[in-house]
């Protein structure tokens, strides 16, 4: 039997995003990669894994996931994008409702301007760094 197919980043995000606080085997049941615990402190566990490329080419640099010890719940999923340029258009194409809620302040060229999807379960946010502000640099799923 052969592997899944990797998903898309579109369909990446809308299941992520359309799932209650899953668990850290719901999220690897989505997100391909060989997850690693690299920090924790009290209260959470701190994953990360990388690179993967998605079923579309999408190339993924690093991948960081955020977990509470006590449920085993994940709060937040970080995805560095690395190739393609993936564009506002291309975002507002998948997301319509997505709207700015973040803008660099200038203090350096890595801040980000985020364009935020908010539905009933989870907050999807597609990160756009100043050096490189045409296209998305990172896309921040929470729960």
């Amino acid at each position: 039997m052969s592997p899944a197919r990797p998903p898309s980043l579109w369909e990446l995000c809308r299941a992520l995003a359309s799932a209650p606080a899953p668990t850290i085997e719901a999220v690897a049941a989505q997100v391909p990669a060989t997850l690693s615990l690299v920090d924790e402190n009290e209260h959470v566990r701190f994953l990360a894994g990388g690179p993967l490329k998605l079923g579309d080419g999408t190339a993924l640099g690093g991948i960081e996931l955020r977990v509470l010890k006590a449920t085993n719940a994940a709060t937040l999923l970080l995805l560095e994008v690395e190739a393609p340029c993936i564009g506002l258009t291309d975002v507002r194409r998948a997301f319509p409702s997505a709207t700015l809620t973040d803008v660099p302040r200038g203090l350096s060229e890595n801040e980000q301007a985020f364009w935020a999807v908010q539905s009933a379960k989870a907050s999807l946010a597609f990160g756009f760094a100043e050096h490189r502000a045409d296209c998305v640099a990172s896309v921040a799923i929470g729960w």
